[in-house]
């Protein structure tokens, strides 16, 4: 279970502002031990560094000293050379179709718009699914044979006042295998929720993925 959560806290790290990369080591009684950050230069990496102390805090209730955090910047060429491949939520649509529900999400990546579609059953549950599947579906087809992304997990939690969706997803590459995680506050439409906690998932690894497949 360590493993697990070393990569909860890895996913939550990397919604920080300008983080690229982020690497958790565990000791035996699963605390962080270490942690190493790569991000863009456009923030101090002292700045970055109480950033990651206050997400550690906050979300998983853990301190650990500035020592035991490691931030390498990069700059210039090196910088625009990550790829900045996020794919942007275009459209959701959601329709029954006799006994069957039908969903289409339309997300533009790199110029270029691309139609995820799935179906299934058209109950409230199957709604879920089938929206992040149709959304995985547009990634799929811009990503060809390079990854697979594949749902494993969609929930929509309710809080006192406003509702979370909750998408867990496993991306296969040919080097690489892992779960990940994203949400989306619901504000005003949960089929919208729904697609963007899929994309939220995604969005911070799925460039180092593609550029791993390609060495």
């Amino acid at each position: 279970m360590a493993e697990d959560k070393a990569k909860t806290i890895e996913s939550a790290l990397l919604r920080i502002r300008d983080v690229l990369y982020a690497r958790v080591t565990l000791n035996q009684e699963s605390q962080v031990e270490s942690l190493h950050a790569l991000t863009r230069s456009t923030r101090s990496a002292a700045r970055i560094c109480r950033d990651i102390q206050s997400v550690l805090n906050a979300q998983f209730g853990t301190e650990i000293e500035s020592s035991k955090i490691s931030v390498a910047q990069i700059a210039g060429e090196l910088e625009t050379a990550i790829p900045l491949l996020r794919p942007r939520l275009h459209s959701v649509r959601y329709g029954i179709e006799g006994n069957e529900g039908k969903a289409q999400v339309n997300l533009e990546i790199e110029g270029k718009v691309v139609e995820g579609v799935a179906t299934g059953g058209c109950s409230k549950s199957s709604r879920l699914r089938l929206v992040a599947n149709a959304t995985l579906n547009a990634v799929n087809l811009f990503t060809g044979d390079s990854l697979c992304c594949e749902l494993e997990d969609v929930v929509l939690l309710p809080l006192s006042t406003q509702a979370i969706v909750v998408v867990t997803v496993r991306v296969s590459g040919r080097q690489k295998s892992e779960s990940l995680t994203g949400s989306c506050i619901v504000r005003r439409d949960d089929l919208e929720a729904i697609a963007r906690a899929t994309l939220d998932s995604l969005n911070r690894r799925l460039p180092f993925y593609l550029k791993a497949e390609k060495r």
